[in-house]
Protein backbone atom coordinates (compact mmCIF):
# COMPACT_ATOMS: atom_id res chain seq x y z
CA UNK A 1 0.00 0.00 0.00
CA UNK A 2 2.75 2.43 0.96
CA UNK A 3 4.76 1.42 -2.13
CA UNK A 4 1.78 2.07 -4.38
CA UNK A 5 1.21 5.51 -2.86
CA UNK A 6 4.89 6.33 -3.27
CA UNK A 7 4.91 5.28 -6.93
CA UNK A 8 1.68 7.19 -7.52
CA UNK A 9 3.17 10.34 -6.01
CA UNK A 10 6.27 9.92 -8.21
CA UNK A 11 4.12 9.67 -11.36
CA UNK A 12 2.12 12.72 -10.29
CA UNK A 13 5.31 14.72 -9.73
CA UNK A 14 6.60 13.76 -13.17
CA UNK A 15 3.36 14.84 -14.83
CA UNK A 16 3.37 18.15 -12.99
CA UNK A 17 7.00 18.69 -13.95
CA UNK A 18 6.20 18.04 -17.62
CA UNK A 19 3.29 20.48 -17.46
CA UNK A 20 5.24 23.24 -15.75
CA UNK A 21 8.62 22.85 -17.46
CA UNK A 22 9.89 25.84 -19.42
CA UNK A 23 8.88 25.75 -23.08
CA UNK A 24 11.64 25.46 -25.66
CA UNK A 25 12.01 28.74 -27.50
CA UNK A 26 15.19 28.05 -29.48
CA UNK A 27 15.26 26.10 -32.74
CA UNK A 28 18.23 23.89 -31.87
CA UNK A 29 19.93 25.08 -28.66
CA UNK A 30 20.91 28.43 -27.13
CA UNK A 31 24.52 28.09 -28.27
CA UNK A 32 23.66 26.88 -31.78
CA UNK A 33 21.01 29.55 -32.31
CA UNK A 34 23.27 32.23 -30.88
CA UNK A 35 26.08 31.43 -33.31
CA UNK A 36 24.11 30.81 -36.48
CA UNK A 37 20.94 32.92 -36.11
CA UNK A 38 21.79 35.79 -33.76
CA UNK A 39 25.50 36.60 -34.22
CA UNK A 40 24.84 39.10 -37.03
CA UNK A 41 23.47 41.68 -34.60
CA UNK A 42 26.54 42.07 -32.30
CA UNK A 43 28.95 41.74 -35.25
CA UNK A 44 27.25 44.61 -37.11
CA UNK A 45 27.39 46.80 -33.99
CA UNK A 46 31.08 45.99 -33.45
CA UNK A 47 31.96 46.61 -37.12
CA UNK A 48 30.07 49.92 -37.12
CA UNK A 49 31.75 51.01 -33.88
CA UNK A 50 35.23 50.15 -35.18
CA UNK A 51 34.59 52.06 -38.41
CA UNK A 52 33.23 55.12 -36.57
CA UNK A 53 36.14 55.23 -34.11
CA UNK A 54 39.13 54.23 -36.24
CA UNK A 55 38.40 54.10 -40.00
CA UNK A 56 35.37 56.28 -40.80
CA UNK A 57 36.30 56.29 -44.48
CA UNK A 58 35.48 52.57 -44.58
CA UNK A 59 31.75 53.32 -44.15
CA UNK A 60 31.68 54.67 -47.73
CA UNK A 61 34.92 53.31 -49.21
CA UNK A 62 34.01 53.69 -52.88
CA UNK A 63 35.45 50.23 -53.60
CA UNK A 64 35.16 46.65 -52.37
CA UNK A 65 37.66 46.13 -49.52
CA UNK A 66 39.43 42.78 -49.37
CA UNK A 67 37.68 41.78 -46.14
CA UNK A 68 34.31 42.52 -47.72
CA UNK A 69 35.18 40.43 -50.77
CA UNK A 70 36.14 37.52 -48.50
CA UNK A 71 32.86 37.92 -46.62
CA UNK A 72 30.94 37.77 -49.90
CA UNK A 73 32.94 34.72 -50.97
CA UNK A 74 32.87 32.71 -47.73
CA UNK A 75 29.35 33.57 -46.52
CA UNK A 76 27.12 34.91 -49.27
CA UNK A 77 28.24 32.99 -52.36
CA UNK A 78 29.25 29.82 -50.53
CA UNK A 79 25.97 29.43 -48.64
CA UNK A 80 24.21 28.54 -51.90
CA UNK A 81 26.75 25.87 -52.75
CA UNK A 82 26.57 24.58 -49.17
CA UNK A 83 23.37 22.80 -50.18
CA UNK A 84 25.69 20.18 -51.68
CA UNK A 85 26.45 18.99 -48.15
CA UNK A 86 22.76 18.49 -47.48
CA UNK A 87 22.29 16.54 -50.72
CA UNK A 88 25.39 14.36 -50.31
CA UNK A 89 25.36 13.71 -46.55
CA UNK A 90 21.65 13.00 -46.24
CA UNK A 91 20.29 11.98 -49.64
CA UNK A 92 17.04 10.78 -48.06
CA UNK A 93 16.18 14.42 -47.27
CA UNK A 94 16.27 15.41 -50.93
CA UNK A 95 14.89 12.19 -52.42
CA UNK A 96 11.47 13.72 -53.04
CA UNK A 97 12.91 16.82 -54.67
CA UNK A 98 15.25 15.33 -57.26
CA UNK A 99 13.28 16.70 -60.21
CA UNK A 100 13.33 20.23 -58.74
CA UNK A 101 17.02 19.97 -57.79
CA UNK A 102 17.91 19.17 -61.41
CA UNK A 103 15.29 21.25 -63.25
CA UNK A 104 15.48 24.59 -61.41
CA UNK A 105 19.22 25.25 -62.01
CA UNK A 106 18.89 24.30 -65.69
CA UNK A 107 15.80 26.48 -66.25
CA UNK A 108 17.35 29.37 -64.32
CA UNK A 109 20.56 29.15 -66.35
CA UNK A 110 18.69 29.16 -69.66
CA UNK A 111 16.44 32.09 -68.69
CA UNK A 112 19.27 34.20 -67.25
CA UNK A 113 21.50 33.40 -70.23
CA UNK A 114 18.75 34.63 -72.55
CA UNK A 115 18.47 37.82 -70.46
CA UNK A 116 22.23 38.27 -70.60
CA UNK A 117 22.34 38.03 -74.39
CA UNK A 118 19.28 40.23 -74.84
CA UNK A 119 20.89 43.00 -72.77
CA UNK A 120 24.56 42.57 -73.68
CA UNK A 121 24.61 45.76 -75.75
CA UNK A 122 23.49 47.69 -72.65
CA UNK A 123 26.20 46.29 -70.41
CA UNK A 124 23.98 43.41 -69.25
CA UNK A 125 21.96 46.01 -67.31
CA UNK A 126 18.62 44.21 -67.71
CA UNK A 127 20.16 41.01 -66.37
CA UNK A 128 21.48 42.78 -63.28
CA UNK A 129 18.14 44.52 -62.69
CA UNK A 130 16.36 41.17 -62.64
CA UNK A 131 19.04 39.62 -60.43
CA UNK A 132 18.82 42.56 -58.00
CA UNK A 133 15.07 42.01 -57.60
CA UNK A 134 15.58 38.27 -57.11
CA UNK A 135 18.31 38.93 -54.52
CA UNK A 136 16.12 41.33 -52.54
CA UNK A 137 13.19 38.91 -52.62
CA UNK A 138 15.47 36.04 -51.59
CA UNK A 139 16.84 37.91 -48.56
CA UNK A 140 13.36 38.88 -47.37
CA UNK A 141 11.84 35.43 -47.89
CA UNK A 142 14.60 33.72 -45.93
CA UNK A 143 14.01 36.03 -42.97
CA UNK A 144 10.31 35.21 -43.15
CA UNK A 145 11.15 31.50 -43.19
CA UNK A 146 13.34 31.64 -40.09
CA UNK A 147 10.75 33.76 -38.28
CA UNK A 148 8.10 31.15 -39.04
CA UNK A 149 10.41 28.46 -37.67
CA UNK A 150 10.51 30.35 -34.39
CA UNK A 151 6.74 30.82 -34.64
CA UNK A 152 6.37 27.03 -34.58
CA UNK A 153 7.39 27.28 -30.92
CA UNK A 154 4.29 29.40 -30.20
CA UNK A 155 1.66 27.91 -27.93
CA UNK A 156 -1.55 28.24 -29.93
CA UNK A 157 -4.78 27.29 -28.10
CA UNK A 158 -6.76 24.46 -29.61
CA UNK A 159 -9.31 25.74 -32.08
CA UNK A 160 -7.43 28.96 -32.78
CA UNK A 161 -6.71 29.61 -36.47
CA UNK A 162 -2.98 29.43 -37.25
CA UNK A 163 -3.43 30.99 -40.68
CA UNK A 164 -3.96 34.58 -39.57
CA UNK A 165 -1.17 34.35 -37.00
CA UNK A 166 1.31 33.34 -39.69
CA UNK A 167 0.00 35.98 -42.12
CA UNK A 168 0.50 38.67 -39.51
CA UNK A 169 4.05 37.45 -38.80
CA UNK A 170 4.82 37.60 -42.52
CA UNK A 171 3.37 41.13 -42.68
CA UNK A 172 5.67 42.21 -39.84
CA UNK A 173 8.72 40.91 -41.73
CA UNK A 174 7.67 42.64 -44.93
CA UNK A 175 7.37 45.90 -43.00
CA UNK A 176 10.75 45.38 -41.30
CA UNK A 177 12.54 44.78 -44.60
CA UNK A 178 10.25 46.30 -47.22
CA UNK A 179 10.31 49.87 -45.90
CA UNK A 180 14.14 50.11 -45.92
CA UNK A 181 14.11 48.56 -49.38
CA UNK A 182 11.51 51.11 -50.51
CA UNK A 183 13.77 53.90 -49.16
CA UNK A 184 16.67 52.42 -51.12
CA UNK A 185 14.62 52.26 -54.33
CA UNK A 186 13.26 55.80 -53.85
CA UNK A 187 16.84 57.09 -53.68
CA UNK A 188 18.38 54.68 -56.18
CA UNK A 189 21.50 56.14 -57.70
CA UNK A 190 21.82 58.84 -54.99
CA UNK A 191 23.13 56.68 -52.16
CA UNK A 192 25.97 54.19 -51.71
CA UNK A 193 23.87 51.07 -52.18
CA UNK A 194 23.69 48.47 -54.94
CA UNK A 195 23.54 44.72 -55.32
CA UNK A 196 25.37 44.49 -58.62
CA UNK A 197 25.54 47.78 -60.54
CA UNK A 198 24.79 51.41 -59.74
CA UNK A 199 21.23 52.52 -60.50
CA UNK A 200 19.81 49.00 -60.85
CA UNK A 201 16.55 50.09 -59.15
CA UNK A 202 16.16 53.36 -61.10
CA UNK A 203 13.26 51.98 -63.15
CA UNK A 204 11.27 51.46 -59.92
CA UNK A 205 12.05 54.84 -58.34
CA UNK A 206 8.90 56.63 -59.68
CA UNK A 207 6.68 54.06 -57.93
CA UNK A 208 8.35 54.76 -54.58
CA UNK A 209 8.70 58.54 -54.86
CA UNK A 210 6.23 59.16 -51.99
CA UNK A 211 8.27 57.41 -49.34
CA UNK A 212 6.52 59.50 -46.65
CA UNK A 213 3.16 57.92 -47.51
CA UNK A 214 4.71 54.45 -47.50
CA UNK A 215 6.11 55.18 -44.04
CA UNK A 216 2.65 56.14 -42.75
CA UNK A 217 1.21 52.91 -44.15
CA UNK A 218 4.03 50.97 -42.46
CA UNK A 219 3.30 52.66 -39.12
CA UNK A 220 -0.41 51.82 -39.45
CA UNK A 221 0.31 48.18 -40.29
CA UNK A 222 2.80 47.96 -37.42
CA UNK A 223 0.12 49.16 -35.00
CA UNK A 224 -2.30 46.58 -36.41
CA UNK A 225 0.31 43.87 -35.80
CA UNK A 226 1.03 44.98 -32.24
CA UNK A 227 -2.64 45.34 -31.30
CA UNK A 228 -3.52 42.00 -32.87
CA UNK A 229 -0.79 40.26 -30.88
CA UNK A 230 -2.00 41.91 -27.67
CA UNK A 231 -5.56 40.80 -28.41
CA UNK A 232 -4.55 37.19 -29.13
CA UNK A 233 -2.40 37.03 -25.99
CA UNK A 234 -4.92 38.58 -23.63
CA UNK A 235 -8.20 37.44 -25.12
CA UNK A 236 -7.41 34.10 -26.74
CA UNK A 237 -4.75 32.64 -24.44
CA UNK A 238 -2.12 32.73 -27.18
CA UNK A 239 1.45 32.40 -25.85
CA UNK A 240 3.92 33.41 -28.55
CA UNK A 241 7.59 32.58 -28.69
CA UNK A 242 9.36 35.79 -27.57
CA UNK A 243 12.35 34.93 -29.78
CA UNK A 244 10.06 35.35 -32.79
CA UNK A 245 9.51 39.00 -31.90
CA UNK A 246 13.20 39.54 -31.15
CA UNK A 247 14.15 38.05 -34.50
CA UNK A 248 11.76 40.40 -36.31
CA UNK A 249 13.25 43.35 -34.41
CA UNK A 250 16.83 42.23 -35.16
CA UNK A 251 16.04 41.89 -38.86
CA UNK A 252 14.43 45.35 -38.88
CA UNK A 253 17.42 46.85 -37.08
CA UNK A 254 20.00 45.44 -39.51
CA UNK A 255 18.04 46.58 -42.58
CA UNK A 256 17.25 50.04 -41.19
CA UNK A 257 20.75 50.48 -39.74
CA UNK A 258 22.57 49.80 -42.99
CA UNK A 259 20.12 51.32 -45.49
CA UNK A 260 18.41 54.27 -43.79
CA UNK A 261 20.78 55.30 -40.98
CA UNK A 262 24.13 54.85 -42.75
CA UNK A 263 23.13 54.46 -46.42
CA UNK A 264 26.17 52.20 -46.68
CA UNK A 265 26.39 49.05 -48.71
CA UNK A 266 29.37 47.91 -46.65
CA UNK A 267 27.45 48.05 -43.36
CA UNK A 268 24.20 46.74 -44.82
CA UNK A 269 25.97 44.08 -46.88
CA UNK A 270 27.91 42.89 -43.84
CA UNK A 271 24.74 42.62 -41.77
CA UNK A 272 22.45 41.03 -44.33
CA UNK A 273 25.06 38.51 -45.49
CA UNK A 274 25.72 37.37 -41.94
CA UNK A 275 22.00 37.42 -41.14
CA UNK A 276 20.99 35.05 -43.91
CA UNK A 277 24.23 33.36 -45.00
CA UNK A 278 25.38 31.99 -41.65
CA UNK A 279 21.78 31.13 -40.79
CA UNK A 280 21.50 29.01 -43.91
CA UNK A 281 24.71 27.19 -43.01
CA UNK A 282 23.16 26.46 -39.63
CA UNK A 283 19.91 25.19 -41.14
CA UNK A 284 21.77 22.83 -43.48
CA UNK A 285 24.03 21.51 -40.72
CA UNK A 286 21.12 20.92 -38.33
CA UNK A 287 18.96 19.26 -41.00
CA UNK A 288 21.74 16.78 -41.74
CA UNK A 289 23.11 16.03 -38.27
CA UNK A 290 19.75 15.73 -36.49
CA UNK A 291 18.30 13.09 -38.79
CA UNK A 292 19.22 9.55 -39.64
CA UNK A 293 21.89 9.61 -42.30
CA UNK A 294 23.46 7.08 -44.59
CA UNK A 295 26.84 8.27 -43.24
CA UNK A 296 28.49 7.86 -39.83
CA UNK A 297 29.27 10.95 -37.74
CA UNK A 298 32.99 10.78 -38.63
CA UNK A 299 32.13 10.35 -42.30
CA UNK A 300 29.79 13.36 -42.10
CA UNK A 301 32.57 15.49 -40.59
CA UNK A 302 35.09 14.42 -43.23
CA UNK A 303 32.49 14.94 -45.94
CA UNK A 304 31.68 18.37 -44.47
CA UNK A 305 35.37 19.39 -44.64
CA UNK A 306 35.62 18.14 -48.21
CA UNK A 307 32.40 19.92 -49.21
CA UNK A 308 33.59 23.10 -47.46
CA UNK A 309 36.76 23.16 -49.57
CA UNK A 310 34.71 22.39 -52.67
CA UNK A 311 32.22 25.11 -51.78
CA UNK A 312 34.96 27.74 -51.34
CA UNK A 313 36.45 26.73 -54.70
CA UNK A 314 33.09 26.89 -56.48
CA UNK A 315 32.27 30.20 -54.78
CA UNK A 316 35.58 31.67 -55.99
CA UNK A 317 34.97 30.41 -59.54
CA UNK A 318 31.46 31.91 -59.48
CA UNK A 319 32.64 35.27 -58.18
CA UNK A 320 35.53 35.33 -60.66
CA UNK A 321 33.10 34.57 -63.50
CA UNK A 322 30.82 37.44 -62.44
CA UNK A 323 33.77 39.83 -62.38
CA UNK A 324 34.47 38.98 -66.03
CA UNK A 325 31.23 40.77 -66.94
Amino acid sequence: SFLRRWRGSQLLCRRLAMQTQSPKYTLISPWFDGIFFWSAFPIVLIVTGVFELFVPEMIHPGYYPLWFFLLVLLVDVSHVWWSLFRVLAAPTLSRGYRTLIVAIPIISFVVLLALAYSSQWEGFFLLFQVLALIAAYHFIKQQIGITLLYAQRDHVPQGMDHTWLRRLDKMALWIATGIPLAYWISRSGDIDLEWFVDGEFDFLSPFFARFDLLSLVAILLSLIYILSQMYFIKGEGYRPNPLKYLYILMTAFIWWWGIIVYESFVIFGCGVMLLHGIAYHGLVISSVTRRKSDWSKISQILLGIWVLLLVITLAYIEEFSWDQF
